[in-house]
């Protein structure tokens, strides 16, 4: 131990010097600045003017919206001042869309959905680069912006410039928490299906379908962080993977209820598990065949989550509370303030308050699921608790507990594989029996009859180990089962086993001696009748010894 904590602490010290050597260097020797994204980020969110419905507003701040109605055409106008410094590119936020920008009379960018074939693209929340020239002094920076979502209809988003790598990394910035968060849920979420799959053999499937929320939950809040650009370019993924999940997250959730919690409605939560994959059916189809974008059939999901969401908090305050079900009373304690900022953010969708959606949620789940990871942990522990001990319990079962050798359950138990396997090979069975072992508990004590049998199961242990297994059936008797036939090895363990109880006997008030018999099953016979035979085999070689035995031991008297 000593040793090991010297060797801990010549490492702890070869890697603070490493560290220390490396600082030192990197503050002393000078050099230009190389860290990307280190450029500034201008602001163009003031002295706008807007323009919509023969109305116009000046001096306008962005983020802003003002009311106009779907697919109406509305604008926005800013006059540069002077030029840029250097090459400058434009970053614009599109809420579900169609965005022209114009300097001066020019088309500097336009927005264009994909024109729909056989499926329908959804509309997308994405961001823009729009790169800008250098002479832009006394223009004008004109946003035409139209969409079909009356919750969107008559946004403004807040728009800045500067270097393209720098806005990029700006993104990162502003939404870390959003990033942060979503990533430790999926990491957690990966983390527990991989256990799942290595703890098969619970008795449910609560880790696979926390695991899955996790996933579905983490996938969500990173398209809700608006970073899904930097992952992939598809419209279909970009436009519409949060709705999708918004109906596939509450189906792991309710089976993970299902099993770990409320197991007396197990057919309602399965239900209604049925029903939250029929509605993520639904929202595809009607996106795509065009009937409903994925933001107008959401109106109904949420309503759906709100209903069977309360619908299982009466079902827990049922059970915990009326049926004193500990397991409810500790999830609704939990689920408690995941479910209050669920209904507050449900609702600000109602109110088209787009914005703030997830933004509080995503503490809500965090907290939620770091509880349910918590209590399975512990059910994880209890399991393996209670596994132990039936193994323990499975196989003090199949174990003699005076010899601790296996026992007649086990040797019924090795009999069935052999007699009823697929494999139908032949094997040895030998029957065996001690003589005259109650002369030998009423002469010497019971004590020494339990000896008896201790030493003979001990010999022919040792005797038989590299040919069969070898049981105490009950009483005096004992058996051995070989899968190796060979009479001749058969007979030279046998040969082993009986010097061995004669060398036994050298240092016992008794000669110590058995009665044995043994024969090869081929299955081609009744495998009972074999065993009558070899059982009467040995009772004969019994009969022969009997009178031998009583000899041997009176004469030890």
């Amino acid at each position: 131990m000593l040793i090991r904590k010297r060797k801990n602490i010549v490492v702890y010290c070869f890697t603070v010097i490493s560290v220390v050597i490396i600082a030192i260097f990197a503050f002393l020797i000078p050099g230009e600045n190389l860290k990307l994204g280190e450029g500034k980020i201008y602001d163009l969110n003031s002295g706008w003017k807007v323009e919509y419905a023969k109305e116009i507003i000046e001096n306008v701040n962005l983020p802003v919206k003002i009311k106009v109605n779907s697919n109406e055409i509305y604008s926005a106008q800013y006059q540069f001042q002077e030029n840029l410094p250097e090459a400058m590119t434009l970053r614009i936020r599109s809420s579900m869309q169609t965005i022209k920008l114009y300097l001066d009379e020019k088309v500097i960018f336009e927005s264009e959905k994909p024109a729909d074939g056989p499926f329908h693209s959804p509309l997308a929340s994405v961001w823009y680069f729009v790169p800008l020239p250098l002479e832009v002094q006394g223009k004008t920076l004109t946003m035409e912006i139209s969409t079909p979502i009356k919750g969107f209809s008559g946004t403004i988003n807040a728009v800045h410039y500067g270097s393209s790598e720098t806005l990029h990394l700006d993104l990162f910035v502003k939404h870390r928490v959003g990033l942060v968060s979503s990533l430790i849920v999926m990491f957690l979420g990966l983390l527990t299906i991989i256990l799942s799959f290595f703890l098969c053999n619970m008795e449910d499937r609560r880790l696979l379908y926390l695991g899955l929320f996790a996933v579905s939950t983490g996938i969500w809040m990173f398209s809700e962080a608006k970073l899904l650009q930097f992952i992939t370019g598809n419209r279909f993924l970009i436009g519409g993977i949060s709705y999708m999940m918004v109906a596939l997250m509450p189906i792991p959730l309710y089976l993970y209820i299902r099993d770990a919690v409320l197991r007396k409605h197990k057919n309602f939560l399965t239900g209604i598990a049925i029903l939250f994959f029929l509605e993520f059916l639904a929202n595809v189809a009607l996106q795509v065949t065009g009937i409903l974008a994925f933001i107008q059939s959401l109106v109904v999901t949420n309503g759906v989550i709100l209903i069977t969401a309360a619908i299982v908090v009466y079902f827990l305050f049922q059970e915990a509370y009326r049926d004193n079900n500990i397991q409810a009373k500790h999830f609704l304690r939990e689920l408690i303030i995941f479910q209050i900022l669920m209904v507050f953010e449900i609702i600000q969708f109602y109110i088209q308050n787009y914005i703030a959606i997830s933004a509080y949620t995503r503490i809500g789940i965090l907290v939620f699921y770091c509880f349910l990871i918590v209590d399975t942990i512990h059910y994880i522990n209890d399991l393996i608790v209670k596994e132990n001990e039936a193994s323990f319990f499975r196989k003090l079962a199949l174990k003699d507990m005076l010899t601790g050798s296996d026992n007649r359950t086990s040797f019924n138990r090795d009999l069935e594989k052999l007699l009823y396997g697929k494999e139908k090979n032949p094997f040895r069975l030998m029957l065996l029996d001690i003589n005259n072992l109650k002369m030998i508990n009423d002469l010497y004590g019971h004590p020494e009859g339990d000896q008896a049998i201790i030493t003979c199961y001990q010999k022919l242990s040792e005797a038989f180990h590299n040919l069969g297994k070898s049981y105490r059936l009950g009483g005096d008797e004992f058996a051995c089962i070989m899968e190796n036939t060979e009479e001749a090895e058969y007979e030279k363990a046998y040969a082993v086993f009986r010097e061995q109880l004669q060398m036994a006997s050298q240092s016992l008030p008794y000669c110590l001696d058995v009665a044995a018999a043994s024969g090869v099953y081929t299955h081609n016979s009744d495998f009972n009748e074999f065993y009558y035979h070899i059982d009467q085999l040995m009772y004969k070689d019994k009969e022969n010894k009997k009178g031998t035995i009583i000899d041997n031991i009176l004469a030890a008297e």
